[in-house]
């Protein structure tokens, strides 16, 4: 064996040196499984930095929603992707099987998005794959399991997993009659709008018996309340006889689209907090419609405060519960409507939204998240802060510390100034670069590609009314 033969053996057979070619071979390896093929060093790395890559797991659908006329060859032949990668539907459970047999992955964690929009037979396809071919839920290491619709709330397995996890939700009615016969702590729990509307007609019909088979012997130190926005619209000719209690949004052609969200049953919610024994909250605003057949029925009986967090926040009682909240985030990364008074001059939308989220949940800590893809701010920054200051400021407010996370279109270049007055307030404002680096995904040739977000900080401080605001801007 010559020198040059010997050195190449060395290189090529070094797992360290071979799993630094692969992990700058390409954002993953599922299109590189040739490598594989070269000798075992390359075989066993490639393997394993799949393994890794799929600790944790996230299933999305991105696309529109399925409609009836869609025939079984045709919905196998749309994609979802698994990991920010592209895959049509028909090749999920060959992809699950390679992960499983070849791969042997363990899966920590798992994210399942957007699957309301497909058909019932391919969520249900999904749902059977993952538990048949991906894992085996006797015997498996997911901790996390967040967003499977209907179709992971019905069966055994899906039980299994709710008691396993230490995050889990949205959690299902269902489960209120599997009685565990013993105590379940879990660091998150998922709830929507609709279980509490489920929730609030039990609480009429049959006095809390359902709520106590559900609510009994659980706690949770987050609390993530999923709230759906509805679409309506209507020609002009029809405003007329539409009632004025909801913001309104213009579109072009003369059409209205008006922004409505379920009415929450307060009490029911706070009952929910008090029994779990919740220490932080977080409010995911999301589009789509609530899956209720009882939807807000309970509100003519009069029983419930009604709550929206689109209301004009005097509407809005303040807490009575005596304890403050460790922190309060305010998701609106799948908002339909976040403009509304975050980007637009609207009179109504969410501009009454930090109020009445303090009014609800009393907290001194508030974040608010915006998309990278979604949410993007074409205004300069002075209208921004303008913007979000005017709702954050809405009602008058003391010992609050408030951090937004934005993405705009283009760098935003605030102009520095030691000092800045909004109404009674004047803050006291610094710059930080770097404050963060972060990663997002951009779609490129129908995959996910991992890219660096570098963020900055610009602080106002408030000292008189303690108050702190911070824009954590990032860009590319």
């Amino acid at each position: 064996m010559n020198d040059s033969q010997l050195i190449s053996d060395r290189i090529f057979n070094n797992p360290v040196i071979v799993s630094e070619i692969l992990n700058n071979l390409s954002n993953d390896l599922i299109d590189d499984l040739d490598c594989r093929l070269i000798n075992k060093t390359f075989n066993s790395s490639c393997l394993s930095i799949i393994r890794k890559n799929h600790e944790r797991i996230k299933i999305e659908y991105i696309g529109d929603q399925f409609i009836v006329y869609f025939g079984k060859l045709l919905e196998e032949d749309r994609r979802i992707f698994i990991n920010y990668r592209s895959v049509r539907i028909g090749k999920v459970d060959d992809y699950f099987k390679f992960l499983r047999s070849a791969v042997n992955v363990k899966i920590r964690k798992v994210e399942i998005k957007n699957t309301y929009r497909m058909s019932e037979n391919v969520q249900k396809m999904i749902h059977d794959s993952f538990y048949s071919t991906l894992i085996d839920s006797d015997d498996c290491n997911i901790n996390v399991l967040t967003g499977g619709d209907n179709e992971f709330h019905m069966c055994s397995d899906c039980l299994k997993m709710f008691m396993k996890c230490s995050v889990f939700g949205p959690i299902g009615i269902q489960y209120g009659w599997k009685k565990t016969n013993k105590c379940l702590h879990y660091s998150t729990l998922v709830v929507t709008d609709g279980v509490l509307d489920f929730f609030a007609r039990d609480m009429i019909q049959f006095e809390n018996d359902y709520f106590d088979k559900c609510t009994n012997d659980i706690t949770c130190d987050k609390l993530i309340l999923q709230i759906h926005e509805e679409e309506y619209r209507w020609s002009e000719e029809d405003e007329e006889r539409i009632y004025n209690d909801h913001p309104l949004l213009r579109l072009d052609g003369g059409e209205t689209r008006r922004m409505i969200s379920m009415c929450i049953p307060r009490e029911v919610l706070e009952s929910l907090i008090r029994k779990w024994k919740v220490k932080r909250i977080e409010i995911k605003f999301m589009e789509g419609q609530t899956k209720s057949c009882t939807k807000n029925k309970w509100t003519s009986t009069g029983k419930f405060s009604r709550i929206r967090f689109d209301n004009p926040y005097e509407k809005t009682e303040k807490s009575r519960m005596k304890y403050t909240f460790e922190s309060v985030k305010i998701d609106l990364s799948d908002s339909l409507f976040w403009k509304i008074g975050f980007d637009e001059e609207k009179e109504n939308g969410y501009k009454n939204l930090i109020a009445n989220v303090r009014r609800m949940f009393p907290t001194e800590n508030i974040s608010i998240e915006f998309s990278h893809w979604r949410n993007r701010w074409n205004q300069s920054f002075e209208k921004m802060r303008e913007n979000i200051m005017g709702i954050v400021f809405e009602e008058e407010q003391r010992n609050l510390r408030v951090d937004i996370q934005c993405f705009p279109f283009s760098t935003l270049s605030p102009e520095y100034s030691s000092q800045f007055h909004f109404r009674c307030h004047q803050f006291e404002t610094s710059i930080q670069d770097s404050h963060e680096i972060i990663h997002r995904r951009r779609l490129e040739n129908n995959q996910f590609i991992k890219e660096k977000w570098i963020g900055k900080r610009y602080k106002m401080v408030d000292e008189g009314n303690r108050c702190t605001i911070n824009f954590d801007i990032y860009s590319t």
